[in-house]
């Protein structure tokens, strides 16, 4: 009687120890192809994070360091302003030639004037008092920030998802007269895209005078190309002014805040001379970036400036794919393991309960090797079949880990992924990622997947038999048959 004919007949006669093996395969497969699975779905997720966010760095002026702080004095006033070295239309054009930088983005804000509804604030509920008059107060109430932005796609709220464009377009390079505004102010204004806005300098805005309301330099006339949405609450604040509000922030091109900077200068404020404060520069993928920030360290004299990679949006993002991924790795894990160890015990077991069948054969003369190839096939048929089941189930099961994992890492509906910091040390209003957002998988299973699959699955089951069939086989026939 041939080996597989043996074979087929021992797995008929055993019907309930095959269903057994056929369990444990099944249990051992679906571990392997989910788990492989979850871990490159979020690897593939966390590729795509680093390409968008951990792919750039930061070159900025500092502003903090008291060496660098200037005392002026204005019109029956002074302040404090910043002095020290900045970062020159040169030093862009040197760093965009290092290779593998890709783009720049240049991003200023300047405080304008508009009549414009706005979320109410601070000087909404405000009075004129023994520091400001009436005319300051509702001045103040008017006063926005005006960012200004060479590539609206390529600035930190909009590349980190803070805000998203919901109607129109976003800044482009070369644009002029162009602005972005807020749903609320859309809303509360009844504008949309195409619409026109003046931003005016008034001098109360900078100054003490008589006249808050006198107009400095020319206004400035813009036509909104773009409406976009806050993704995050933002706390309210008796102390919180109107211009500190995200949805009242204007967004311009570059050509645009150069006139408003030049507005400024008519009352002692230093223009826009093609020097700019903070950049944030862009390379081909994150494993350039040590190597470009050494040479722009050897190439140019950054004395006084501040750079660092721009990676703090990332790793918010990054965090719960990198714990998904470690959690499949080690669930799997775990879980193959364990499965291989139960799959070697029974086989073990099975393997003594069949200790007359291998006397026998081995009595009439047949080989040790038959005997081994045997039992592999055996394994190999329940194995097939038990893969065949997983790869149907595939879909369904990777589909529902997806889901659970997703929900397990995704941030509490309750918690913002968002936070404004706005303080009085703060006086400038940076927008942080604190949080991911919500997790989403892509449950896909590739054909990569299926082949790792098949090969470990295969390779476990063939390994297992003949670790548990050497014993036995080796074992002299009459002290087989004897053994009974």
């Amino acid at each position: 009687m041939g080996i597989g004919r043996r074979a087929f007949l021992y797995l008929g006669r055993k019907k309930r120890r095959s269903f057994l093996m056929f369990l444990i395969f099944l249990f051992l497969a679906c571990l392997i192809l989910v788990g492989t699975a979850l871990v490159r779905n979020s690897q593939s997720q966390i590729d795509l994070l680093t390409q968008n966010l951990g792919t750039s760095f930061v070159l900025k002026v500092d502003e903090n360091n008291p060496a660098y702080q200037e005392t002026r004095t204005g019109n029956g006033y002074s302040y404090t302003t910043y002095a020290g070295p900045e970062i020159t239309e040169g030093m862009v054009s040197d760093i965009l030639k290092i290779e593998r930088v890709s783009d720049y983005s240049i991003d200023l804000e300047i405080f304008a004037w508009a009549d414009l509804k706005l979320r109410p604030g601070l000087w909404t509920d405000s009075t004129e008092d023994q520091y400001f008059t009436q005319e300051e107060v509702e001045l103040s109430r008017q006063v926005i920030r005006a960012y200004i932005c060479s590539n609206g796609e390529l600035n930190q709220n909009f590349r980190t998802g803070a805000f998203s464009i919901t109607s129109g377009r976003n800044i482009q390079k070369e644009e002029r007269s162009a602005a972005l505004i807020s749903e609320y102010v859309a809303k509360e204004n009844a504008l949309s895209v195409g619409d026109f806005l003046t931003l005016e300098t008034k001098r109360g805005i900078y100054e003490p005078c008589e006249d808050p309301y006198e107009r400095v330099g020319d206004p400035v006339e813009v036509e909104i190309i773009g409406v976009f949405e806050t993704n995050f609450k933002q706390e309210e604040s008796v102390y919180t002014a109107e211009h500190d509000y995200a949805d009242n922030f204007i967004y311009v091109d570059y050509d645009t805040g150069k006139q408003l900077y030049n507005n400024i200068s008519y009352i002692g404020f230093d223009n826009l001379n093609d020097s700019y404060r903070e950049v944030t520069f862009f390379t081909d993928g994150p494993e350039y970036l040590p190597e470009i920030m050494r040479q722009v360290e050897e190439r140019l004299d950054i004395t006084g400036l501040l750079m660092y990679r721009d990676d703090t949006a990332y790793h918010a993002s990054v965090k719960p794919l990198k714990q998904i991924r470690t959690l499949s790795l080690l669930l799997s894990g775990v879980g193959i393991v364990g499965t291989v160890l139960i799959l070697y015990l029974v086989f073990v077991m099975w393997m003594k309960g069949r200790r007359r069948e291998m006397g026998i054969l081995l009595s009439i003369g047949v080989s040790r090797r038959k005997i081994l190839a045997q039992v592999l096939l055996e394994s190999i048929v329940i194995t097939t079949v038990a893969l065949g089941v997983a790869i149907g189930l595939a879909k369904p099961l990777v589909d529902g880990c997806s889901k659970i994992m997703e929900q397990a890492m995704s941030p509490d509906s309750q918690t913002e992924a968002y936070v404004m910091d706005v303080s009085a040390t703060n006086p400038n209003p940076v927008i942080h990622k604190v949080a991911s957002d919500p997790v989403k998988l892509n449950s896909s299973i590739s054909i990569g997947d299926i082949l790792f699959l098949g090969i470990m699955v295969y390779l476990i089951s063939c390994v297992s038999v003949c670790i548990a069939s050497v014993r036995t086989t080796r074992v002299n026939p009459r002290s087989l048959l004897q053994g009974m």
